[in-house]
């Protein structure tokens, strides 16, 4: 393998040619005869394998996937799919928007192992179907089908997200999404106070009665857990992985790394290796 292989950076799917700009959802079935290559997404999804078995490597992590099981994917995961050689994977994909993700169900950490939960086929099946009629009835279907199986899913989840305290600001909840989807971007406190139609300083003193911590420390960890899986998942240099997380200064960036996970970069990749 040459190095220019090795520097190959994850393959990116947009936001804006997989989901519905009008719903913020999308349904698709997939029929791999092979692999889905390393990638990552600008929206969340959720994949349920209908027939067929075969291996996902999920940030660096390998696991098996058979019929019947759950991936829940964040714009932080990077994963790739591949069914076992001379058989084929039948997959169920929902992509959806922050906007459709309940602030209960959001998680603050790049996603957990597959979920075995084949009693939810009937659901997706239904999501699909809702997804081919053009009606405004079939929208609301979809939406209310989606949020029914999220909420299983983060009950069957081990170590399942805590609900985000509840806050009458929901100008906050919109503060939280659009730092998911920005944190790799060079977004400061009044940008996001913005977005939250809030002042800076009342805008960080409620961030922190609802997270637990500052803005900069939210935006930090965003960034750090990107990278870690960035690291895991790909062979980028440490450079290139620490411009794509969000960081201009390498020193500071290993730094921040090695203080939030106890390893440096380049440690925490012979380690995954």
């Amino acid at each position: 393998m040459s190095t220019s292989d090795f520097a190959k950076p994850p393959n990116r799917l947009a936001a804006d040619r997989w989901l519905s700009t009008d719903h913020g959802i999308a349904v698709y079935e997939q029929m791999l005869d092979a692999g889905f290559e390393l990638h990552w997404h600008e929206f969340f999804e959720l994949s349920f394998v209908t027939a067929g078995a075969g291996l996902h490597t999920l940030n660096g992590t390998m696991q098996r996937v058979r019929a019947g099981d759950i991936l829940a994917l964040t714009p932080a995961d990077f994963h790739e799919i591949r069914p076992h050689p001379g058989t084929r994977l039948h997959i169920t994909n929902v992509v959806y928007s922050d906007e459709q993700l309940p602030p209960e169900l959001r998680p603050d950490s790049p996603s957990e192992p597959a979920i075995h939960l084949p009693d939810l086929a009937p659901d997706f099946q239904r999501m699909l179907a809702e997804s081919r009629r053009p009606d405004p009835v079939s929208m609301v279907a979809l939406h209310a089908t989606l949020a029914r199986v999220l909420a299983d899913v983060a009950r069957a989840a081990s170590g399942a997200t805590p609900p985000l305290p509840s806050t009458p600001r929901a100008g906050l909840q919109r503060a939280l999404a659009w730092i998911d989807h920005h944190f790799r971007e060079p977004i400061r406190l009044a940008d996001v106070a913005a977005v939250a139609c809030l002042s800076p300083h009342y805008f960080s003193v409620l961030f922190r009665q609802a997270t637990g911590v500052t803005f900069q420390d939210y935006l930090a960890g965003r960034r750090l857990q990107f990278a870690r899986s960035l690291l895991a998942a790909s062979d980028l240099p440490v450079t290139q992985v620490c411009h794509a997380a969000g960081f201009n200064d390498l020193t500071h960036f290993s730094r921040s790394f090695r203080r939030r996970f106890g390893r440096s970069p380049s440690t925490t990749r012979q380690t995954v290796s």
